[in-house]
């Protein structure tokens, strides 16, 4: 498939899931149905949007790998030669908050485990995040991570584990914040409305692999600190920051203080 095919198919599928998921009252929505394979419980509102992904893929001609958050790997066919990374619904608690930001995330890796396609859906924005011949693009416009140089200046979206200490930091970055949707996050570092996301807590790779090519392919840089990547561990332990080129090594450089 190419990537055209691609993005017209997760259009198809985020469409639904779109639809769907607002028909789902938000006590039913919030019951919690398994503990998926990342080891977090997983609601119904999680599986419909997964079940709906995956209903799509087998209706398609091609054989795929699937990983998912909720269900884990499963192969789709009997040759599958790609791996789609499928986080179904990103930004759970935010929905069921009634919140505005949540998404379907999406990455496409070949037999060698370079990834070939990146897309992420904000729904209540309308927005397509994706890429396209190695530059990231906003529905149809290209993006651009920011120019911004200075860490004290920067808009940093942080992930913190409790045992840090967060008075260390107060006076390298005064503005930080966590959005409760990993994906969008690296969205917005990728077209510049923030400067760069860090996560010390752990994320899986299912939260981070499309936004991190997505970054890259905006001119930004991205660094996992305990893990290779891109893998395929589905456990919420990859530490990780992503930035536009200016402030990897200031952030990096702040973290070993």
């Amino acid at each position: 498939m190419n990537q055209k095919e691609l993005f017209e198919l997760f259009q198809k599928i985020t469409n639904e899931i779109k639809r769907e998921i607002k028909k789902i009252e938000p006590k039913e929505a919030s019951k919690i149905t398994q503990i998926g394979a990342n080891g977090q419980p997983t609601r119904k509102i999680d599986k419909k949007a997964e079940e709906i992904a995956i209903n799509h893929l087998k209706e398609h001609k091609n054989d795929f790998k699937l990983i998912s958050e909720e269900t884990g790997k499963i192969k789709i066919g009997k040759n599958p030669n790609i791996t789609i990374v499928l986080d179904p619904l990103d930004g759970t608690h935010n929905f069921l908050k009634n919140i505005t930001l949540y998404s379907t995330s999406i990455a496409v890796l070949d037999s060698k485990k370079n990834i070939i396609f990146s897309y992420v859906r904000d729904y209540e924005e309308n927005s397509t995040y994706h890429t396209r011949n190695d530059k990231s693009y906003e529905n149809k416009k290209p993006i651009k991570t920011s120019e911004i140089k200075d860490l004290s200046n920067s808009s940093i979206s942080f992930y913190y584990d409790n045992s840090l200490k967060l008075e260390k930091f107060s006076d390298i970055f005064n503005h930080f914040r966590r959005l409760g949707c990993i994906s969008l996050e690296l969205c917005y570092v990728a077209d510049g409305r923030l400067d760069a996301f860090i996560d010390l807590r752990g994320a899986g790779i299912i939260d981070i692999i499309a936004g991190f090519d997505l970054v890259k392919k905006a001119g930004g840089e991205c660094k996992t600190l305990n893990t290779k990547f891109p893998n395929t561990q589905i456990q919420k332990n990859i530490k990780t920051i992503a930035s536009n080129k200016y402030l990897k090594k200031p952030l990096l450089e702040a973290l070993e203080k």
